[in-house]
């Protein structure tokens, strides 16, 4: 599924950056875009290019097995245990809309980070359930009747 870009998402996104916290999460909020967001977090020290971090995340590529919805090698994340990659909620088939937001921080609290630009993108509906698949396998758009570029 394309993503589409969400100025609300990017709002909630730099919300949340502009805390300089290592930490998953959404700010207070009397209405939501969505009631289940993911959010995938970077950090990198000196100047961010944003386009960095979306290759960072996609990078997980050759360490992400399909059947098992696992990835493995250090630049997989954690969750309850399990490895789940940031690449699986990129490509996430049921997720629609997508906003991204970063800021400087000083030191970002929860990793010992000095002098990071700190990025959060923000997705929405949620993905990287686990015990589920980001995508079926079938041929490109067979499951949404339209195409373009591959994409639903």
């Amino acid at each position: 599924l394309a993503k589409t870009w969400s100025s609300e998402l990017a709002s909630i996104a730099q919300g949340w950056a502009s805390r300089c916290l290592w930490q998953f999460g959404q700010p207070a909020r009397p209405q939501r875009p969505y009631d289940y967001t993911e959010q995938l977090l970077y950090a990198y020290i000196g100047d961010l290019n944003p386009l960095r971090a979306i290759q960072s995340f996609y990078g997980e590529k050759p360490f992400y097995d399909y059947d098992s919805g696992n990835c493995t090698g250090e630049a997989c994340g954690i969750t309850h245990s399990v490895h789940i990659c940031n690449l699986s909620q990129l490509v996430w088939a049921s997720t629609k809309d997508v906003g991204c937001a970063y800021t400087y921080c000083p030191n970002i609290m929860v990793g010992n980070l000095t002098g990071a630009s700190f990025m959060i993108c923000n997705y929405g509906p949620a993905g990287n359930w686990l015990d589920q698949k980001p995508y079926s396998e079938e041929a490109a758009c067979s499951e949404c009747g339209w195409c373009e570029d591959d994409l639903c």
